[in-house]
């Protein structure tokens, strides 16, 4: 859904696949598989995400470090709140149709 709002920018399409599948924590590569972001962009983004509390490292898997969403954060909190209402809007004005 936030893609469709904020556009199509590597950011965006990271925060849009963590929001949706909230439940899991993922390595990079999957990270980067599920988000269609080339992995060095996502690498580039890890040490940003982390600092504004966006996602954490929940563990190690063999050599992969695997992330998810840090969902006590407020920014994560709103971002997800926000996802929600907008999935609302979409769904609402497709039924109007």
């Amino acid at each position: 859904m936030l893609v469709d709002i904020f556009g199509d920018y590597p950011q965006v399409r990271v925060l849009d696949f963590l929001i949706e599948n909230r439940d899991y924590d993922y390595s990079l590569s999957e990270i980067a598989r599920g988000s269609n972001v080339a992995r060095p962009t996502l690498y580039e983004m890890v040490d940003s995400l982390m600092e504004v509390g966006i996602i954490e490292e929940t563990r190690k898997s063999g050599n992969a470090r695997m992330f998810r969403l840090r969902k006590e954060s407020p920014v994560v909190q709103f971002l997800t709140k926000f996802d929600l209402e907008l999935s609302k809007k979409m769904v609402a004005k497709e039924l109007e149709h």
